[in-house]
């Protein structure tokens, strides 16, 4: 509930907060309210003055009951007794609507608001934005209230902790859940038939790269000039393996007599030299044979 005047306690009080505020500011002086058409504070709920027996669910209470005044406790009674009237509170819509339906069956069924923010007038209707209460955060300074204690604070911190801890909670019994699951199935008997047919394919993979001699590296192969059988070729030593006494295979040019005093021998790698098939292809000429074909002739 939110107020958007000021109480007075007199018409001319009433007067001199209009002149302040130019008029933009609602009054509302306490000897100008008609307090005959005021509640009766104490008066029973409607069901229970009619219909005594009717136990309703949604725990009813007149709204004005909700209230606690520190003082002016008299003036404070005409001034929500005109505001609020018989309004009820209920904690849901359902059961407003149920309560409304017990109730006119004996008399005027009040206001009914809900917890929930909901309103039913006293005609019947609800729903729509102008029968649901605004977000709290719209109504700064029209609330009114006692302010909330540290402990609701406190008790909210600890709500919030103990909700993140109900999901962690959650998902470390669902991991467990699962780690089990898994061991139980390692367990299992068709498990563990499984895991021994790969093993003993695995062993048996090993015996045939061992065959293949896919897992003897070509740097641990030692030099071999003959094997025990005599069947299979020795194995040619790489270039890392030479012994460093052996020199490569080169080609070297000595000097002539005549330029021993001279410059240095040349060292000439034979890959660079052709070889006698590329100088035996240089020596033949290309010719067109009576079919269109070219072929290779040994020039003259």
């Amino acid at each position: 509930m939110y107020c958007n005047f000021i109480t007075c306690c007199s018409v001319l009080q009433a007067k001199e907060v209009y002149q302040r505020t130019q008029g933009r500011q609602q009054v509302l002086p306490l000897d100008s309210i008609y307090r005959k058409n005021l509640p009766e504070w104490d008066k029973p709920l409607p069901h229970i003055r009619f219909q005594p027996k009717y136990k309703p669910a949604g725990n009813p209470v007149y709204a004005r009951n909700l209230l606690e005044f520190t003082r002016d406790e008299e003036s404070c009674r005409v001034v929500f007794g005109m505001l609020l009237g018989d309004t009820l509170i209920l904690d849901t819509l359902d059961q407003a609507n149920q309560y409304r339906q017990e109730i006119i069956k004996y008399t005027h069924c009040p206001t009914i608001l809900t917890r929930s923010g909901d309103r039913i007038r006293s005609n019947g209707k609800f729903g729509g934005t102008m029968n649901k209460a605004p977000p709290m955060d719209k109504l700064k300074g029209c609330v009114f209230g006692q302010p909330l204690p540290i402990a609701y604070h406190a008790l909210c911190t600890q709500i919030e902790t103990l909700e993140k801890y109900k999901t962690a909670l959650a998902a470390s019994i669902q991991s467990h859940d699962e780690l089990q699951e898994q061991i139980n199935l390692q367990k299992d008997p068709e498990t563990l038939e499984k895991y021994k047919e790969c093993k003993e394919a695995e062993v048996k993979l090993k015996e045939v790269e061992q065959k293949l001699g896919m897992n003897m590296p070509t740097r641990n192969l030692k030099h071999q000039t003959s094997t025990p059988t005599g069947t299979e070729p020795a194995l040619k030593k790489t270039k890392s393996e030479q012994s460093p006494a052996t020199p490569s295979r080169l080609s070297v040019v000595h000097p002539s007599p005549r330029s021993r005093n001279g410059p240095s021998p040349i060292v000439v790698d034979p890959s660079a030299t052709p070889s006698r098939m590329s100088s035996r292809i240089a020596s033949m000429t290309t010719v067109i044979s009576e079919d269109g074909r070219k072929r290779l002739k040994k020039s003259l």
